[in-house]
């Protein structure tokens, strides 16, 4: 049982779910107070399929955008290892004098997988149509990782 929840709690961890998420598109280019994001190829075609596109259009388009905190590392650019601590550390009377240091001392620590490493992110300000579209693909991947995740507590 206890395999169960630790499989369960690793992959609800923010940091794995951050790292396995489906990006639908990346900044290519940062301006000033633009930046280029490039769609990836299935999103642009639903784009296209969509009518907010058309087929001659480029998979790239500058948009305004606003800089922001990272909310999975909250600005330091690094997390711990989920391997290492994504379950909660239960029992510390386990680890010994040297493998705590090595824990506080950030020994474990990797960049983050939503910033790569710089501590904050560029929110590009898409129009209401493209916004919309991209909630509705990240609530499907969310219903799909949860699904996962009942699937993982019963043991499939």
């Amino acid at each position: 049982m206890n395999r169960y929840l630790d499989n369960y709690n690793y992959w609800n961890d923010s940091r794995v779910v951050s790292a396995m998420t489906t990006r639908y598109w990346k900044v290519v280019q940062v301006g000033y107070a633009s930046c280029i994001v490039e769609f990836n190829e299935f999103f642009f075609e639903e784009l296209v399929e969509n009518g907010i596109f058309s087929e001659e259009d480029s998979c790239r388009k500058e948009y305004s955008g606003s800089w922001g905190i990272c909310n999975i590392c909250s600005g330091s650019g690094k997390v711990v290892n989920p391997n290492i601590d994504a379950g909660g550390i239960s029992d510390w009377s386990e680890w010994d004098y040297e493998e705590r240091e090595a824990y506080f001392s950030g020994r474990y620590d990797q960049p983050c997988p939503e910033c790569r490493g710089s501590g904050k992110v560029l929110n590009p300000n898409f129009p209401k149509d493209i916004q919309d579209l991209l909630n509705e693909w990240e609530e499907d991947d969310y219903q799909s990782h949860k699904e996962h995740l009942a699937e993982l507590a019963y043991g499939c």
